[in-house]
């Protein structure tokens, strides 16, 4: 039995450790100076050692995380010694190393009650990963982290073991976008093609905003003021670095009011501004307001939540996909061995899940190679096999029904294997095509495997790991 939701002893496997997650670490993260190289505060907490977070000033943590008595500081060295400070008390120096090799240094030390960590400046600080207590402290959204550089990362959100309903995290925004005003130098331009302006409105709050492209300062005002009931928040990332300057405002009855002069910096974070409204929220506006580089692009406000729910256009209220696990309980899926690619399900080799007494179900394709080299099979744990091949060719098989299958690249090939009595019924690109008997007398043992494979080819295949192309298919494992 597994509760929805989990991953147990006989579930899910992944490389990860769930003790390592605790909450989104990166969101309460706080810096003076500014950030270098385009990295981010989840380069610090996305488990991979090789990414890093780097400013020209301080780096602090706040979360409550409890009696700790060692830091782990993972890096790849600095010109000056860093000290480091846990709730503004110093309890190590991370020493000077400009080798620029890889390190993890380790501080001890009594324990205290930890409610925020300060990693202190020395020239430029870059920091790897944190370690508290001996464990990698990893932002609750990253699960696995794909080492191949290609970013194919696992992520828990899109993990949605309960059917998706639009609007059930989100409010549905059916705004046209219409009313955007861009202001630079403070000259109205009237409304404009504002770059990506839809983006405040994609639900996430990583990567590019609304009007990044443009500079100045923009201003959204919506066709009706956003009303809310209880609370309204905006996930911004607002500096008072004289480079950038960047700051959200906002109008309500009370007037319009500067996060940067009410709230101070925040950086990356939901700011309630519940308190500083008087009625609905008539604009926002967000950008550079001056500073050294008056030109810099906006790139403050991300996000608006309205009551618990970000305000999305309908376009991105869409179920998770394509890697949603929509099984409670979980199960047990075949695929290829010896091991091949995405995810041991593109190769050139057999199914790992035994098809003895059951009635199994697959999609598969031609990738690369010829079609002549090219075989759906089932095998039995001897290799002996009855198949049929891509140009039509058959062994210890017997047509009963329907014409010769043949396929080419690219070709949906779907086969339906029965045990009992022992026979494919092949269909292909959504049509039936053929029945085929099997000879039995050909196994010397009761296993059976499925596959395409072949010499000098290679196929992939969904036993189920992905929805199918069938949409009438019904079975069990």
């Amino acid at each position: 039995l597994v509760d929805q939701g989990s991953f147990g002893a006989n579930g899910f496997y992944l490389p990860f450790d769930p003790e390592a997650a605790h909450e989104h670490y990166s969101s309460k993260i706080s810096y003076t100076g500014s950030i270098q190289n385009d990295t981010k505060p989840s380069d610090l907490f996305d488990g991979d050692l090789n990414t890093f977070f780097l400013v020209n000033g301080d780096i602090t943590l706040t979360s409550s995380l409890g009696d700790i008595t060692s830091l782990g500081f993972v890096d790849t060295g600095n010109d000056l010694p860093r000290d480091v400070e846990v709730n503004g008390s110093t309890v190590g120096t991370i020493p000077a190393d400009n080798s620029g090799n890889a390190r993890t240094t380790t501080l001890t030390f009594s324990s205290v009650n930890a409610n925020s960590i300060t990693i202190k400046n020395g020239s430029l600080n870059a920091v790897n990963g944190l370690y508290v207590n001996g464990v990698l402290l990893v932002d609750h959204s990253n699960i696995g982290v794909d080492a191949s550089g290609n970013d194919n990362h696992f992520l828990d959100q899109n993990f949605d073991l309960l059917p998706y309903v639009p609007g059930s995290n989100v409010a549905d925004w059916s705004e046209p976008l219409s009313q955007w005003k861009w202001v630079r130098a403070g000259v109205e331009q009237g409304a404009q093609e504002i770059e990506g302006r839809d983006l405040l409105f994609d639900g996430t709050v990583d990567g590019p905003t609304a009007g990044q492209g443009n500079p100045g300062y923009i201003r959204y005002t919506p066709t009706t003021p956003i009303s809310f009931d209880t609370k309204i928040e905006l996930y911004v990332s607002v500096d008072s670095d004289s480079s950038a300057n960047r700051d959200v405002r906002f109008k309500t009855a009370a007037g319009e009011v500067s996060i940067q002069s009410t709230y101070g910096n925040r950086l990356g974070v939901w700011v309630d501004i519940t308190s500083s409204c008087n009625g609905p929220l008539e604009y926002v506006e967000w950008g550079n307001y001056g500073g050294g580089d008056p030109n810099r692009a906006p790139r403050a406000l991300f996000q608006i939540r309205i009551d618990d729910k970000v305000l999305v256009l309908p376009e991105y209220d869409k179920a998770p996909a394509p890697d949603t696990v929509t099984d409670t309980p979980l199960r047990d899926y075949a695929v290829l061995q010896p091991v091949a690619t995405n995810g041991n399900l593109i190769g050139n080799s057999i199914s790992t899940l035994s098809a003895a007494g059951k009635k199994i179900y697959f999609e598969s394709s031609l990738l690369t190679g010829n079609r002549n080299g090219n075989h759906i099979r089932v095998v039995d744990g001897g290799n002996n096999s009855a198949l049929v091949r891509g140009d039509g060719y058959i062994q210890n098989l017997t047509l009963v029904a329907g014409t010769t299958l043949q396929w080419n690249l690219g070709d949906l090939v779907q086969t339906a294997y029965s045990s009992s009595p022992e026979e494919f019924n092949f269909y292909k690109n959504g049509e039936y095509v053929a029945t085929y008997f099997i000879d039995s007398s050909v196994f010397t043992d009761s296993q059976r495997y499925l596959t395409m494979n072949g010499s000098g080819t290679t196929s992939v295949l969904n036993f189920g790991q992905q929805p199918f192309v069938a949409s009438n298919v019904t079975y069990d494992q």
